[in-house]
This record gives structure tokens, sequence and C-alpha cells, in this order.
């Protein structure tokens, strides 16, 4: 999209898709050993992996001015698409578009030859119907387990249950520390990539 666009939907590049919801498909991703750098200082990047596990905030300036990441991301090993939010208490319609917007991004990223691994999120059992689709079986994904309180672990489980039900993933990016145990046992291969919280402790704690 240029600057000063009326297409901020991006109506004018709309992706192939397999379901009825026009939510993009996704190619296969590679999985890559790689140190993460969160988004927000993507243009830093220099053959890292990018995750998009920050504030919604920051996520909204790929979306709508997706052209201007591509060169910072062609420098990265592998981009995990967009974690736009799905809390459970915000209308099932922008849910949607949030799983719209994520899937979207990662297609633009494949189409310029970046190496897209899908960001998979949930709210709750109502969200599964769109949650898992424009991802291929048996391909890599990246999820996350910062935030979970107690009281939302069985809400997490169930979306992960769901998840390996739906589209079996071949490898699993977790991102924090949380569920390691959990996850391990439930898919042969998993990633932990460390949260800035815990790499900002440890770091202090070298200091």
């Amino acid at each position: 999209m240029k600057p000063g666009s009326f297409d901020t939907l991006h109506f004018g590049n709309v992706f192939g898709c397999n379901n009825k919801y026009g939510i993009p498909d996704l190619n296969y991703g590679n999985v890559v050993d790689a140190t993460f750098l969160p988004f927000n200082v993507v243009s830093k990047c220099n053959n890292h992996g990018i995750h998009c596990f920050v504030y919604d905030y920051y996520l909204e300036r790929i979306w709508k001015r997706p052209g201007v990441y591509v060169k910072y991301l062609k420098k990265s090993k592998v981009f995990f698409t967009p974690d736009f939010s799905l809390y459970t208490d915000i209308p099932l319609t922008l849910q949607m578009f949030n799983t719209y917007r994520n899937r979207w991004v990662g297609a633009y990223m494949q189409e310029n030859e970046i190496n897209v691994v899908p960001t998979i999120s949930w709210s709750n059992k109502d969200s599964y119907d769109f949650a898992f689709l424009g991802v291929k079986n048996n391909t890599p994904v990246a999820i996350s387990s910062v935030g979970i309180r107690k009281n939302q672990i069985k809400l997490f489980r169930n979306g992960v249950e769901e998840m390996k039900q739906r589209i079996n993933p071949s490898v699993v990016y977790a991102y924090g520390d949380k569920e390691r145990e959990y996850l391990s046992s439930l898919f042969d291969k998993c990633i932990f990539i460390d949260s800035f919280a815990k790499n900002m402790r440890q770091r202090i704690k070298s200091e």
C-alpha cells in the first residue's frame, strides 16, 4: 500500500484461500535455528528470527504499510506472522478479522520470498471455526504462553489440543516458559524461545 492510499483493507491484494471466510492460505515455512528479536526492533535484524509477540499497536504498522518491512524481513531467517490479539471479550467478528490480518501479512511476505511461520492464537472454542484456517497440516507454527494466568491454563490447553487435532504441527515454536512440560509431552518437537522479560532479567543478573 502506498502512503496516502485509501485501500486500508488491501482489497487490491487478495490472496487465494480454501475456506469460506477468505482467510489466506500460507505455504509451508522452513524450520531454522535462530536468535529471535521482537518485531518492534525489526530494523536491527541481521540474520535473526523475528517474532510478533508484542503490543498490537506495533503490529498495526506492518498491516498498514507491509511493503516498508520487506527489506528488513529479507534479512531474517524466519518471520512469525503478527499476533493480533484474540481476546475472549472482543467481538468474534474482530477476532476473525485479526486472524485474517495475521494470514494476509504472512501471504504478502511469502510472496516476497520471506520464510514465514504462522503464529496461531485463539480465544475460546467459539474461535476454533477460523483460528486455524489458512495453515497447512504438518507445518511449523508459533504460539505464545506469555501472560497465561492460572485460571486460563485450561483455555490455553484446550486450544493447543484443538490445534494438534486440526493441523498437527510438525514443529511448535513456543514463546515463553509456561507450559513447557505440557507442550513437550504433546508434540514431537518444540523450540522454546525466551521471552523479552526473561532475557532482561538474565541480563541484569549477569551485570
